[in-house]
């Protein structure tokens, strides 16, 4: 093969200046040729509409370089002329297709230079990378736009030699995934397809099983947490933050993807190792929230807003907002972001943060603890009623509202600590900045939403909304309240979810119900009756 003389030493990625495109001459990878600065490279071309065989060969001798079988019952095949003794191999073996642990497809193929990588890389383009360096793509799809071509952009600026060479592997390897189905469904190639298509079907294509929840920790004693294999690090351009400070906080120490793009897996995980959550109620947070915030398809949510690092949305009505989204979970009363209504709701609110310092210290002597948590509580309550003409408390943002105020108590204070009272210094870390404070260990023993009812019995409220403007505040008397966990259930299921898909099918509807099978398992201590929204 023309590239297995390749330098792997020579693949160093360089500045964007140093790029070349290879331009096909068709908005197709078949039937079609490779231009190189405007001169034909190879010809493409396939002898069916079924692409059973596609034939690449040299524009300049007419010397064919590779065939490309696809076949119905026998194994797809690839031939090179001058290689293996001009003898067929099978393509699975030549291009060897992986799940990684993330669920994610990548196409290896090993050279005598060593092996290469087709992936999905983290702005959802098609590239290929060596593998020692999967960071770093060395070559990639450009797809199709009003303003450029379909193509391959290499990141190599080298002799015409060594770029000959780099197109082989990227032409051969791409034009293997375009062809065949393990790739691409229905053997369509890359071909043909609008920019919005591609953006769409790439991602679809990785699709991601939702992955069983974890069980609980086989030791959950207090341990140090904020390590040396956790540090604290500042956000890099493109990370993605979102309104709730713990999630935040554990993204910034590597805890969870440092990027903000998060599965439920990784976020029961995060929170039960960093802050000892209870598993059952860790589930029931993270399903609840990841099936109205999240992307079913791929198994990802962002922390923060609606990115494209989730991959494709699904169809309409559904929002995959993310974290950000309103009336989710996210919702009114926050204490440490503003109501969506004047609106920003997700990026830190000195004004807010500093309600929690003023009832701080007027109800906890300059700590924030439970009678402190029910003040406030009632202030914000209060205030958003008075302010607010879109005020909205209902399940399940009443439900998360009590949890935010004890959370903190909960979970931010040092697990040698044992006597309830949050530094504000901490607080602050956590709600602004992000970081764990020096030396932090985690609370000693798994814990959920402890304190939740003292808040409650405080200053109960009745979920409900302002309906015709500020102080016009009605009950909801269909919305579950906090000691309704059966209802919060079954409300949450057939009307939050329902709302966002009417009627799913194929991998959506097995996605979204294999996530319902685990948010049902959360609610098993509570005898909840489970609800089938699309059916058993």
């Amino acid at each position: 093969m023309m590239f297995e003389s390749f330098n792997a030493s020579q693949a160093t990625l360089i500045g964007p200046e140093s790029t070349t495109t290879l331009i096909f001459s068709k908005p197709s990878a078949l039937n079609t040729t490779l231009l190189w600065n405007g001169r034909p490279l190879m010809a493409i071309s396939t002898v069916d509409t079924g692409a059973e065989r596609t034939k690449i060969s040299d524009e300049q001798t007419d010397e064919l370089l590779v065939t490309i079988q696809r076949r119905t019952i026998l194994s797809d095949t690839i031939m090179f002329t001058h290689h293996h003794g001009g003898k067929s191999m099978k393509l699975k073996e030549w291009l060897k297709e992986e799940t990684q642990e993330n669920g994610r497809t990548t196409w290896t193929i090993q050279t005598h230079s060593g092996k290469f990588v087709w992936r999905t890389d983290i702005s959802l383009r098609l590239a290929l990378c060596p593998e020692s360096n999967l960071e770093h793509p060395i070559a990639w799809a450009q797809l199709q736009t009003k303003s450029s071509p379909f193509g391959l952009i290499l990141t190599q600026a080298s002799t015409s030699t060594f770029l000959k060479m780099f197109a082989s592997l990227s032409v051969y390897t791409l034009l293997a995934l375009s062809i065949v189905a393990n790739a691409f469904p229905q053997y369509q190639s890359l071909a043909g397809l609008s920019r919005d298509e591609l953006d769409a079907v790439l991602p679809t294509l990785q699709f991601s099983p939702p992955q069983p929840p974890p069980g609980p920790l086989a030791d959950d004693r207090t341990k140090l947490i904020n390590d040396a294999a956790h540090p604290h690090l500042p956000l890099k351009p493109g990370d993605i933050r979102g309104p709730c400070p713990a999630l935040n906080t554990l993204a910034s120490h590597g805890y969870l993807p440092r990027n903000g793009i998060v599965t439920p897996v990784q976020i029961i995980n995060a929170v039960q190792e960093a802050l000892n959550l209870d598993n059952t109620f860790a589930r029931f947070l993270v399903f609840s929230t990841f099936l109205v915030n999240g992307n079913p398809i791929t198994n990802l949510m962002s922390l923060g807003g609606a990115t494209p690092l989730t991959g494709p949305n699904p169809p309409k009505p559904a929002t995959v907002g993310g974290l950000d989204s309103h009336n989710n979970c996210e919702g009114d009363t926050s204490m440490s972001r503003a109501d969506f209504f004047f609106g920003n709701n997700h990026d830190f609110n000195e004004t807010r943060f500093q309600n929690l310092i003023n009832y701080s210290n007027k109800f906890g002597a300059g700590k924030y603890n439970l009678t402190v948590a029910a003040e406030l509580r009632n202030f914000l309550h209060q205030d958003s009623l008075m302010h607010n003409p879109q005020f909205s408390l209902v399940s399940p943002r009443l439900f998360t509202a009590y949890g935010e105020s004890v959370f903190p108590i909960n979970f931010f204070i040092d697990g040698r600590q044992k006597d309830g009272q949050l530094d504000l210094t901490v607080a602050r870390g956590f709600f602004q900045l992000m970081q764990l404070p020096p030396d932090f260990h985690r609370h000693d023993g798994a814990i959920s939403n402890e304190g939740f009812e003292y808040v409650y019995n405080k200053y109960p409220i009745q979920a409900g909304s302002n309906t015709v403007g500020v102080n016009s505040y009605k009950a909801d008397l269909t919305s579950a309240t906090l000691f309704e966990p059966c209802l919060r259930y079954t409300t949450f299921v057939n009307n939050n979810i329902k709302s966002l898909y009417p009627n799913p099918t194929g991998l959506l509807r097995q996605a979204i119900n294999t996530n319902l099978q685990f948010l049902y398992e959360s609610t098993l201590a509570d005898n909840c009756t489970q609800v089938f929204p699309y059916g058993r």
